[in-house]
């Protein structure tokens, strides 16, 4: 019997939740300050009755900035809002929200924030490729990549842009006019949740004036109401619609390119292709796809988006992304390499049977290296000698720590 698409989609959500759940007491979930923030918002809002963090201020916090005497978030609003729901139920079942039930809960939310871009994923890649091929590259989206690694672990900004994307994809692949519309909407909240992400949907807004023209005023109107929620947001806390609600820009893009590429790409410890070597076979199809740019205006949107984000971290002045795990500042790529691994699967590696054991050993690889992700990380300080280093990179910490891990449960 061949199960719906919807159902799927919600077994894939199961699952994928149920995975990031696992053992979740014992899983590290603090960011440094960067999700500091979007744990206190709905305490602030709840306190001050507004979005302002006055009374939650700490020495050194870093992710405040004072602004005409308030306290306002150095970081978008956006991901905090996801965390109202499990605040919430914890008021309603009386659990208290210090410092460690609130990291808990904000983990849970971004868990459920995660699986559901994983079935929105699902969708939007079935509509581009066979079923069994969108199951498979759904699987590796959800567990091979920093979508469970970093995304599920703690309420970053890269679970809603995960999702905000999905929704995105799944509403531009249906090709409808009015679902092509609809989808300005998750696209500008994408932005707004994360500003870079709009090197993201621009190309995409270019395809869809491309190919669907009638649909793209209905876009834009659809996009203009995150738009107009963020300027608003920032000229009344930031004082100015520049900052884009968000720690105004300094000299953040002081890198060189060259090295920048290199460490995204190959770093022992934050590499793409180190961390979901699959990935290789997604730059292969992406590159086949560019060269018929007519062929394929949608992947081709997608691949200049992935192009034009690489080159703008490779310019970010800490490229590695502080402490974390893997190429998190890259996450937000993950969906759309993902459907170029599926594209790629059909159009030109299916039929290649001798690529069958490097895809295989990749995908081991990229599961493993997720799964250390997901259970162990971090495993040592934010030392940029390590960035280098095999020995003692974060691959090699964590895979120390797991045997460690498995050492201490053998019987004796």
């Amino acid at each position: 019997m061949r199960i719906a698409r919807g159902w799927l989609a919600l077994l894939l959500f199961a699952l994928s939740l149920f995975v990031y759940l696992y053992n979740y007491r014992y899983r590290f979930w603090g960011a440094g300050g960067d999700t500091t923030p979007a744990e206190l918002l709905p305490l602030a809002m709840e306190r001050n009755h507004s979005l302002y963090f006055d009374g939650f201020e700490q020495p050194g916090a870093w992710w405040f900035h004072r602004v005409n005497g308030h306290a306002v978030s150095g970081y978008p609003i956006v991901p905090g809002f996801f965390n109202i729901p499990a605040y919430a139920i914890a008021r309603w079942r009386g659990v208290p929200l210090d410092s460690a039930h609130r990291s808990m809960l904000s983990m849970i939310s971004a868990s459920v924030v995660t699986a559901a871009s994983v079935a929105f994923f699902f969708l939007a890649l079935s509509n581009l490729v066979q079923r069994r091929t969108a199951i498979a590259c759904t699987l590796v989206y959800a567990f091979a990549t920093t979508a469970m690694s970093v995304a599920a672990r703690g309420m970053w900004q890269h679970g809603p842009s995960l999702l905000f994307l999905a929704i995105a994809l799944w509403l531009l692949t249906r090709g409808d006019p009015r679902t092509i519309a609809l989808s300005g909407l998750p696209l500008g909240f994408a932005v707004f949740n994360r500003p870079v992400n709009v090197l993201i949907v621009a190309p995409l807004a270019m395809y869809v004036l491309w190919r669907h023209r009638r649909a793209f005023i209905p876009f834009c109107v659809a996009a203009a109401i995150p738009a107009a929620l963020m300027a608003w947001y920032s000229i009344h806390y930031w004082g100015t619609v520049t900052t884009l609600g968000q720690y105004p820009s300094g000299d953040w893009f002081s890198g060189r390119i060259g090295p920048g590429i290199a460490g995204l790409l190959v770093s022992p410890s934050r590499g793409l292709f180190v961390f979901t070597p699959l990935f290789l076979f997604s730059f292969a199809a992406m590159i086949a796809t560019l060269r018929h740019p007519a062929r394929d205006p949608l992947l081709t949107a997608m691949g200049i988006g992935i192009l034009a984000t690489l080159l703008l971290y490779a310019k970010w002045y800490s490229w590695w992304g502080g402490t974390s795990f893997g190429y998190r500042l890259l996450t937000e790529l993950v969906p759309l390499l993902t459907i170029f691994l599926a594209i790629g699967w059909e159009r030109f590696f299916a039929v290649r049977r001798f690529l069958y054991p490097l895809l295989g050993i990749a995908t081991v690889l990229s599961l493993y290296a997720h799964f250390l992700g997901a259970f162990f990380a971090p495993c040592g300080p934010d030392d940029q000698q390590r960035l280098w280093s095999w020995r003692n990179g974060e691959l090699a910490q964590c895979s120390g720590k797991f045997a460690a891990r498995t050492r201490s449960h053998l019987p004796r």
